[in-house]
C-alpha cells in the first residue's frame, strides 16, 4: 500500500515541523494517534476566538534599581472546556503551522493595547509587551496592522513593545529587519526574548533595531546552580551592556537571583519572585501592594 506509506510518512514529517527545527520523528503506532490529537486541536483552536475561551494574563516587569513595576508581558491563556489550560508552548505551534496566529496575534495586540489604555486612564501609565511571531511579521500589512491598533486605542507608541524570539527574523531576514525598522521608528521599542537559545548571531543583533536583550528562564533557572548557565547568563549582561541594550531576565524565582542580577547589572526582571502571571484586576493590586511595601522598606 505505496499510498498509505507515503500518507504515513507525510503526517510523520508533519509532526516533526510543529516541533521544531531540528527535528526528526520516527513512524510508530501512537504517531496515528498523536496526529488526531493534533487534528482535533487545531480544530478546536480555529473556534476558539469566537468562543471566547482565551483571555490574557500580564506578568509584571520590574526595574530591579527602583524596584518599581515598569510594565507587563502580555501572555496568551486558552481555557479550553474539555482539555483546562492548554499550555501555550503546545497550542503557539499549531497556530503558527496553520496560520491562525495572525487572526489570534492582531486579537491579542487589541486587547493588551485596550488593557495599556484602561492602565493609562487609571494613572498607570504601563508598557505592554506582546509576542510577534514569525508568521506575524511575514505579513505584507503588519506595520499597518500595529501602528493603526496603537491609533484606534489612542496609545503612544512608546506603550507598546514588540518580543521577537532571535529565529523569527531568519526566514527573510531583510524583510523583517525592514519592518521592524519601521516600527520601532514609530516609537514602539522591540526586545529579542528568548535570547542565547536559538541561532544567536551579533550580526543580526547589530541588524535589529533592538532595545531589549531577554535571558531565556532556562538560564536564569539554574543561576548559581549551574556555572555554565551562571557563565552564560553573564555573558549576556555583558553583551547587553557593550551594545547598549537593557537586559531583562525571565523566570526570576528566589532573592539570590534577584540580587545576583542586580548586582550584575541587569535593568528588568520578571519571574514568579514577584509574582505569576495575573488577570488585569489581580495585576492592579499587585502593583499597589508591590509599591507600598517598597515604601515600608525605605522608611
Amino acid at each position: 500500500q505505496p499510498d498509505r506509506l507515503l500518507q504515513s510518512a507525510e503526517q510523520t514529517m508533519m509532526l516533526a515541523k510543529q516541533k521544531g527545527r531540528d527535528h526528526f520523528q520516527f513512524y510508530v503506532a501512537s504517531i496515528d494517534q498523536e496526529i488526531r490529537d493534533r487534528k482535533q486541536l487545531e480544530n478546536d483552536l480555529s473556534k476558539a476566538l469566537s468562543l471566547n475561551q482565551l483571555h490574557l494574563v500580564y506578568q509584571p516587569q520590574i526595574n530591579l534599581e527602583t524596584k518599581r513595576v515598569i510594565g507587563a508581558e502580555a501572555l496568551l491563556r486558552w481555557e479550553h472546556p474539555v482539555r483546562g489550560l492548554v499550555p501555550p508552548d503546545y497550542f503557539i505551534p499549531v497556530a503558527e503551522n496553520n496560520g491562525s496566529i495572525v487572526e489570534i496575534g492582531q486579537w491579542v495586540l487589541e486587547q493588551a493595547c485596550l488593557q495599556a489604555k484602561l492602565w493609562a486612564d487609571k494613572g498607570l501609565p504601563l508598557r505592554i509587551a506582546v509576542n510577534l511571531s514569525a508568521v506575524q511579521l511575514r505579513q505584507s500589512t503588519i506595520v499597518d496592522d500595529i501602528l493603526g491598533t496603537l491609533k484606534r486605542h489612542d496609545i503612544p507608541a512608546g506603550r507598546l513593545e514588540l518580543e521577537v524570539t532571535e529565529t523569527s527574523f531568519m526566514t527573510n531576514l531583510s524583510d523583517a529587519v525592514a519592518k521592524l525598522h519601521t516600527l520601532n521608528r514609530a516609537g514602539i521599542s522591540l526586545a529579542v526574548d528568548d535570547f542565547g537559545t536559538g541561532y544567536s548571531s551579533l550580526t543580526y543583533l547589530k541588524k535589529m533595531p533592538v532595545q531589549h536583550l531577554k535571558i531565556d528562564k532556562q538560564f536564569i533557572r539554574d543561576l548559581l546552580v549551574n556555572e555554565e548557565d551562571t557563565r552564560i547568563t553573564n555573558t549576556i549582561i555583558d553583551l547587553g551592556r557593550s551594545l547598549n541594550l537593557t537586559v531583562v531576565a525571565e523566570g526570576v524565582e528566589t532573592a539570590e537571583q534577584e540580587y545576583y542580577l542586580t548586582q550584575r547589572g541587569c535593568k528588568l526582571a520578571q519571574g514568579y519572585f514577584f509574582s505569576k502571571p495575573l488577570r488585569p484586576a489581580d495585576f492592579e493590586t499587585f502593583v499597589q501592594g508591590f509599591h507600598e511595601k517598597i515604601v515600608e522598606n525605605n522608611t
